[in-house]
């Protein structure tokens, strides 16, 4: 019985220093990843399209002479009425707002 607890509590310690270097690895990659990315500095793009930078994310606006598309919503509503009041986009030409992913 006392071998097998033994033998037991080597192979969770090879599995759990596993699992350690694991995540640890991962942990590292992400951030180096991570660290690359940074959100477009606010401004007129490619003619109509006009990217908003909102902290550390972007949205951006498709816009025409008689509506806006909206791509993403930012993450502070307050802060990007405000640059929209600068970038002179008027909320109400607003017609459609799409999301490539979830927003609160």
């Amino acid at each position: 019985m006392k071998k097998t607890g033994k033998i037991i509590g080597i192979i969770s310690i090879i599995i759990g220093g596993f699992l350690i270097a694991v995540c640890s690895i991962y942990f590292v990659k992400f951030n180096m990843e991570t660290a690359r990315m940074a959100p477009l500095d606010t401004g007129l793009y490619a003619g109509n399209v006009i990217a908003i930078k909102d902290s550390f994310v972007n949205l951006f606006f498709i816009k025409t002479n008689d509506f806006c598309i909206v791509i993403d919503t930012g993450g502070n509503a307050k802060n990007v009425e405000k640059i929209m009041a600068t970038m002179k986009i008027d909320p109400d030409k607003v017609k459609a707002v799409f999301l490539t992913h979830s927003h609160f």
